[in-house]
């Protein structure tokens, strides 16, 4: 009798992502291959976790465990404890694997393949294609294996098939053909074509020169936006984590550059392509590694390989090109053949570069010292008294030449009062520099020239053995800028992170790069699976720390209530005319109300419609059989017990209600909405005008409606009449009455339809209230700094006094921005200053400071 469980039902949409997680893993012959393999993946696919489960088979059951193992880096012994731990909660005909080898059995079907080449172990050949046979190597003669102990390498000597050295290629063609299959990332590899914003600004490495000189120099590579250029990079890492340790490890990554800035140095697309064995390092002899990437790169180039595309759901010709490498100036030199040492050592100046070799130092000082030395330069006073010497040196000028934490007089904080006061224009900073995601290619010019001052000016302070090549570098950051995009895409940052992840996956003391290669081929498996488990997130792209926030949560004030009927019944009104899915229903109640009662204008048409569209939805699609499941509960209602809660987070807004803003210190409880409504004229009126219109309010209550398989979250508002609550001054400011309101009958909206606003209180008429929206409001400090900061030769505002009137008329620079500026800041000011009034004299009488006489309270002469 077979031990194998029988198959059961499972969910349809289950059931469908399997059948597409095996037709893309089968794009490349895996069913004719590999066909045992291919039938126990199917048929774990079919077996549900236990009887009588039909949302997780055994094969999603694993896939759903080890995607959390490898985003959270849990052990293996923590992940066999776990995985002990179900398999004895579940039913016990479960099928859930009792160890994390395995689960690596099961999911070991769906890895891509790797490669392990031998290798001299002087660097000098691959054991491939003709010198695959070989036992020495014909280059130097030495042994291909390790040779036993106290054993020669002569005639009659016992070899040990362990190889001197070896390197893994993971072939780059079909994990790229696994890339396309997936729709969503076949998307994104056309972004660079079709979502990029074009404004001539830097953003993407498509912005560059660089790339529009392949697109002149290669039309027909261009002709396909999904075809791949990438970055190569590489560099040695201690995958121990010793720094006593001299074992260097050297992994050749792929950054693929067609995908969005955000995405293209995720780790998930990070895609390695080889790692080459320690101890030592490749040096100058990295080329005879990197002989199989390029020669599948050429036959990229070249020929081109089919690929189907999953998101087009066509196959197409790919092609790849290298577009830049990524790597730090001694890996440079090894990659390009450069010699980076001596004294043309630079590889933009070459010939061109102005060296000076130091008599005594023994070593290069490069270009800058030229330009200089014939600078004289005196520090501090000249003239001495009583012929004593004076040291110049103060303790202000020390701590700022050396930065000394606390005593240095220049940082962030005195370049910016320096643009406030608009003075010495050179010593501005510049924000991000050369570090920013946008750059407008207008502003490179002057920051190459910064550069070239700066370091010259560091020549007077430093030694000319500071100025190596590294410094010299620095003159051509701005080139490389110029003509590749952003800096941020092709530093080593990313790519050091990265050896950080690959530094993980050394389990094995002994076996390092064999470890790191088997754990990366494991993850790739997951990551690939990922994508068709549902509530799995991707391996490889963190998830947001907004992301709750975007799409909402409670967040205080929890509570369940029992709300009556009417209520609900007002708020159920307002989800369902706001789903896309039902407005098909809407217009057809419409004309069936108009069509009952012709005698009706078009506003009785629509009091009846919302009066009886719930019953006449709810009998509508309990008739119908081709209904959706979203439909079906939406007729079928709400639950009476409603959650509430006193803040929400949505949208990127944290929201409050009124009697919660009343207990806090901020005021999160203001809100508009933009709404399209009809507009009548008179109550007879069958022609109403639809237009949007601004709605202002405060949050009363938040609930969650519950429709039983999903919840939808409403504000209660109440609403401010926007026919004499609403108005707008002279200087284009929203001013609203909170006192008038309107619209009782509507007081629920949808909680992603918000968007959140302030109100600040009129100084000229406490009446009204200035609505400030979400922009200003979180940029408001440093609006603040910038209006009331003036440079010093900047005449000041007056004021005017009327000696009739006693008011007062600011001098206010001309231009309704302007203006708006002055009467904000104006706003905020006296808003201030009553607070500093509040605090100070009430806070004097909580410590017994009482003074009954209110004149001197206040600072006032008495009255006689």
């Amino acid at each position: 009798m077979s031990s194998t469980p029988p198959t059961a039902p499972t969910d349809e949409q289950v059931g469908d992502q399997i059948e597409d997680m095996l037709r893309d893993l089968g794009q490349e012959g895996f069913r004719q291959a590999n066909a045992p393999y291919y039938d126990t993946l199917d048929n774990d696919s079919k077996i549900p976790l236990f009887i009588g489960c039909t949302k997780y088979t055994r094969l999603l059951g694993v896939l759903a465990l080890v995607n959390l193992k490898a985003r959270f880096g849990w052990s293996d012994k923590s992940f066999n404890e776990l995985l002990l731990l179900l398999k004895n909660m579940l039913p016990g005909d479960n099928t859930l694997p009792k160890t994390h080898y395995e689960a690596k059995k099961i999911l070991c079907l769906v890895g891509m393949e790797y490669q392990k080449i031998h290798a001299c172990r002087n660097d000098c050949i691959l054991y491939r294609h003709e010198f695959a046979e070989l036992r020495n190597c014909p280059t130097c003669g030495v042994s291909r294996y390790k040779v036993g102990s106290g054993a020669s390498s002569e005639a009659g000597s016992t070899y040990i098939d362990r190889p001197a050295k070896v390197c893994w290629y993971l072939p780059v063609i079909p994990r790229f053909k696994r890339l396309f299959a997936n729709a969503e990332d076949a998307k994104n590899l056309t972004w660079h074509a079709d979502g990029r914003t074009k404004d001539g600004l830097l953003r993407h490495p498509a912005d560059s020169p660089q790339w529009k000189k392949v697109d002149q120099l290669y039309p027909v590579f261009v002709e396909d936006p999904k075809n791949l250029r990438v970055g190569l990079a590489s560099d040695g890492m201690n995958p121990f984590r010793s720094l006593s340790c001299n074992h260097s490890s050297w992994p050749v990554l792929l950054i693929i550059y067609i995908l969005p800035p955000w995405l293209c140095i995720k780790r998930k697309y990070i895609m390695m392509s080889m790692m080459i064995a320690s101890p030592r390092q490749p040096g100058n002899d990295i080329d005879v590694y990197l002989a199989p990437l390029i020669e599948d790169l050429t036959k990229l180039w070249v020929e081109g390989v089919d690929v189907y595309d999953g998101n087009a759901h066509e196959s197409f010709r790919l092609r790849a090109m290298i577009f830049c490498t990524i790597n730090d100036f001694p890996a440079y030199g090894n990659l390009r053949g450069y010699s980076v040492k001596g004294h043309l050592a630079c590889p933009i100046c070459e010939k061109d570069t102005t060296y000076i070799q130091l008599k005594h130092g023994k070593k290069n000082c490069v270009e800058v010292f030229d330009r200089v030395k014939n600078i004289c330069n005196i520090y501090g006073k000249t003239q001495k008294k009583d012929g004593a010497p004076k040291n110049i040196w103060k303790k202000s000028l020390v701590g700022t030449l050396l930065n000394i934490k606390g005593k240095t007089k220049d940082g962030l904080k005195c370049r910016q009062d320096l643009v406030e006061m608009g003075v010495r224009h050179q010593l501005h900073p510049v924000s991000k520099g050369l570090r920013t995601k946008v750059i407008d290619p207008k502003q490179l010019d002057d920051l190459e020239n910064e550069a070239a001052i700066i370091i010259c000016q560091l020549e007077m302070y430093f030694p000319p053995t500071f100025f190596d090549i590294m410094i010299h570098l620095l003159v051509h950051l701005v080139r490389e800028i110029r003509l590749c995009g952003p800096v941020y895409l092709r530093w080593m940052y990313p790519v050091e992170r990265y050896m950080k992840v690959l530094k993980s996956y050394t389990k094995n003391q002994y076996r390092p790069e064999a470890s790191i290669v088997e754990r990366y081929v494991a993850e790739e498996a997951i990551e690939f699976c990922s994508a068709y488990v549902e509530d799995a997130s991707p391996v490889g792209i963190p998830e947001s720390r907004h992301e709750a926030t975007r799409q909402g949560r409670g967040t205080q004030g929890f509570n369940v209530v029992t709300m009556d009927l009417q209520k609900l019944s007002q708020a159920h009104l307002y989800v369902l005319n706001n789903t896309a899915e039902v407005i098909p229903y809407i217009d057809a109640h419409k004309e069936y109300v108009a069509a009952s009662h012709p005698n009706m204008n078009m506003m009785r048409v629509l009091q009846e419609h919302n009066r009886s569209f719930i019953n006449w939805f709810r009998n509508t699609i309990f008739a119908s059989d081709s209904a959706s499941k979203t439909l079906s509960l939406l007729a079928i209602g709400l639950n009476l017990n409603v959650l509430t809660w006193k803040g929400y987070d949505i949208n990127n807004y944290s929201f409050y209600t009124k009697s919660q803003d009343d207990k806090s210190t901020v005021r999160n409880s203001g809100l508009m909405i933009d709404a399209h409504s009809d507009h009548f004229s008179r109550a007879s009126d069958n022609n109403p005008i639809r237009a949007s219109m601004a709605y202002y309010g405060v949050i009363t209550d938040i609930w969650e409606l519950d429709y039983g398989e999903f919840r939808v979250p409403v504000f209660k508002c109440q609403w401010v009449n926007g026919n004499v609550g609403v108005r707008q001054d002279k200087l284009g400011f929203t001013l609203v009455d909170l006192q008038r309101i309107g619209y009782k009958d509507e007081p629920f909206i949808m909680a992603v339809q918000a968007r959140q606003v302030f109100y600040v209180e009129d100084p000229s008429d406490s009446t009204w209230s200035v609505v400030l929206k979400e922009k200003q409001v979180t940029r408001q400090a440093t609006r603040l700094r910038k209006l009331t900061a003036r440079t010093w030769d900047q005449p000041r505002p007056m004021v005017n006094v009327n000696p009739i009137t006693g008011r007062g008329k600011f001098d206010i620079p001309e231009g309704t921005a302007a203006k708006k500026k002055v009467m904000s800041t104006v706003a905020i000011r006296w808003r201030q200053f009553k607070s500093s009034l509040t605090s100070r004299y009430i806070y004097a009488e909580k410590h017994g400071e009482n003074n009954p006489d209110a004149a001197s309270k206040y600072g006032m002469e008495q009255q006689i």
